[in-house]
């Protein structure tokens, strides 16, 4: 991956990794097997109030400047 900076006086604001999707596809026959075999759950269990949070705590700090 290129880091690059971001243009004029922008700045980040925060990174952040919200795992929880997954499907059939990113695993091989024998990996689908076993995940299900251990009582994995395909699909998309993402903390969706979680991530509503982190924007809504971003949004704040744009619109404070």
């Amino acid at each position: 991956m290129i880091a690059r900076s971001l243009p004029g006086d922008l700045t980040y604001r925060d990174h952040r990794l919200f795992s929880g999707v997954v499907a059939p596809a990113q695993l091989p026959l024998a990996g689908r097997l076993l995940f299900r075999l251990m009582g994995g759950r395909f699909g998309d269990h993402r903390d969706w109030a979680t991530i509503d949070g982190w924007a809504d705590t971003i949004a704040a700090e744009l619109a404070a400047g």
